[in-house]
């Protein structure tokens, strides 16, 4: 299996070369990685428009959650989703606050 680096360098050469440096968009995924630790801990979930949500289980576990457009637009196959713990608010990734975190413009974190 690759690495989440690997997929993004692939994902790079392929998709984005255009529109970022690969600097710019490792400095994102870093931002949006420590936004969803830091949400996590604070026991609520974080949702990414059209990429998925990072959440706390029935269990008290974290898990990802796939957004159906992601899986649809990236032909993901279909697998059990979790189920999100009930009590646990969800919250919007703040993509102006990942962009100003990594000194970027916000269409860049989009």
């Amino acid at each position: 299996m690759p690495s989440s680096y690997e997929v993004l360098t692939r994902a790079y050469g392929q998709l984005l070369s255009d529109a970022a440096s690969l600097d710019e968009i490792l400095k994102i995924w870093h931002l949006v990685g420590r936004t969803a630790e830091e949400m996590l801990l604070q026991r609520r979930n974080l949702r990414i428009e059209r990429f998925g949500t990072f959440l706390i289980d029935a269990k008290g576990d974290p898990q990802f959650a796939v957004a159906s457009a992601f899986r649809a637009r990236n032909r993901v196959a279909e697998f059990p989703q979790p189920t999100p713990a009930a009590a646990v608010p969800t919250s919007k990734l703040n993509l102006a606050a990942v962009a100003r975190g990594a000194g970027l413009d916000r269409g860049l974190a989009e």
